[in-house]
């Protein structure tokens, strides 16, 4: 292997995209925002071109660019010393390093969106915009697939994630109330804990649960952070590496922005679904890190 394909490839371990051997090349699990299951079929593809320059692409259209961008990564990286990436002086072609790629074909849409007992749904989450008008939904089955739909100002409710622009913090409305008020935000992983840390304790006005579409490996957005603007966030992390990954993707976007950064994890079980089934209650979760003393909240 040429040392920037050594290099890309140990960026894409590290950020957990579990790039493995495949044909010629290798496959991973793409960064670029839009997948659904966090690309758990691995649509990105790694090669090697002339001179050693790394092939990068997505089986779902995302250019090298969008990749590299979401790995932290350059364009440069991809090329051995004293090459140079040159842009492409043919019509209708897209440039990846080291070769030419045919245009990506147009997305094709379907209509529909999650409903329980459809396509395997156990139950809904719907996603609002602060002004309560729902914007996408996730469903989930019990075989945890999350099929995803978002409503298109056009043609209406069509299946897919929404493109970044249109992304709120679950419960949107409730969240920004909560900030205002000085409320304590509680972020969790998934729609499922979320409701379930707000339903826990019904008269408490102190605090709101939220989470972000796409689970552990999905991007944390600027929009996230500025939602959460002045706010006490408190991070409950999976007890897993996924979760491990996502408190700290979390935290590193809020700081200077959120008012408190904790970084809990539940005293039982995996998450925080666990830790209340296990009668367990807010003064309980396990401080993992902070930016600064805590209060126990009772």
């Amino acid at each position: 292997m040429s040392a920037p394909v050594e290099h890309v490839l140990a960026v894409l371990d590290a950020a957990g995209r579990r790039p493995r051997r495949s044909g010629g090349g290798w496959s991973f699990r793409c960064p670029a925002p839009g997948h659904t299951h966090d690309d758990r079929r691995a649509s990105g593809k790694v090669d090697t071109g002339a001179n050693g320059i790394v092939l990068l692409w997505c089986g779902l259209g995302h250019e090298a660019g969008e990749i590299v961008h979401a790995l932290g990564l350059d364009l440069g990286e991809l090329f051995p010393a004293g090459t140079k990436s040159r842009a492409s002086r043919c019509h209708g072609l897209r440039v990846i390093p080291g070769g030419l790629q045919p245009p990506t074909p147009p997305r094709v849409t379907k209509a529909g969106r999650p409903e329980v007992g459809v396509h395997g749904c156990t139950a809904v989450y719907d996603y609002v915009s602060t002004d309560g008008v729902v914007i996408y939904r996730v469903g989930r089955s019990v075989d945890k697939q999350f099929p995803t739909a978002h409503h298109d100002p056009t043609l209406g409710w069509i299946w897919g994630h929404p493109p970044d622009p249109m992304k709120v913090l679950f419960n949107a409305p409730a969240v920004l109330d909560a900030v205002e008020r000085g409320a304590r935000i509680f972020l969790v992983e998934g729609e499922k804990d979320a409701l379930n840390l707000n339903a826990a304790f019904p008269d408490r006005i102190d605090y709101v649960a939220t989470t972000k579409l796409g689970g552990a490996r999905s991007a944390w957005l600027p929009a996230y952070s500025a939602a959460l603007r002045g706010a006490v966030v408190w991070i409950v992390a999976d007890k897993d590496p996924d979760g491990t990954y996502a408190a700290a993707a979390a935290a590193r976007g809020l700081m200077g922005v959120a008012k408190e950064i904790v970084i809990v994890e539940p005293a039982a079980g995996k998450d925080a679904t666990d830790h209340l089934a296990a009668g367990f209650g807010f003064a309980d979760f396990v401080v993992v890190a902070a930016d600064r003393p805590v209060a126990v909240m009772a």
